[in-house]
């Protein structure tokens, strides 16, 4: 996958969830807004408080949520190169071993 696709297939699952957040969010404010404006003026100041905490209640389980899921991809991404290098040097090493086997064969040989 080339960088560029890389990054359109990204974006484009971004603005996919971004859509979807905004109608969730859209949905839950009009209802809230309904069973609000239900109530006896002298309560709806109260109600009003609640869902603002209970929303940045919501907001920040999402941040911590998003952290979590970055820094544990962050070390699975280091997890990943390590892994990587540690192919890269038994590759090396039976490539070496080959050629040294091989030389050493030819010596013989020869």
């Amino acid at each position: 996958m080339t960088q560029e696709e890389f990054i359109s297939r990204f974006r484009v699952s971004a603005e996919q969830l971004k859509a979807t957040q905004s109608r969730i969010i859209s949905d839950v404010t009009s209802r809230a807004t309904s069973c609000i404006s239900q109530l006896p003026d002298s309560q709806r100041d109260h109600a009003v408080s609640y869902w603002q905490q209970a929303f940045d209640r919501v907001q920040w389980y999402l941040i911590q949520a998003t952290e979590k899921v970055f820094q544990s991809e962050g070390e699975m991404i280091g997890m990943l190169q390590k892994i990587w290098q540690l192919e890269i040097q038994a590759d090396r090493d039976v490539n070496g071993h080959c050629n040294d086997g091989l030389q050493w064969l030819h010596k013989r040989v020869a």
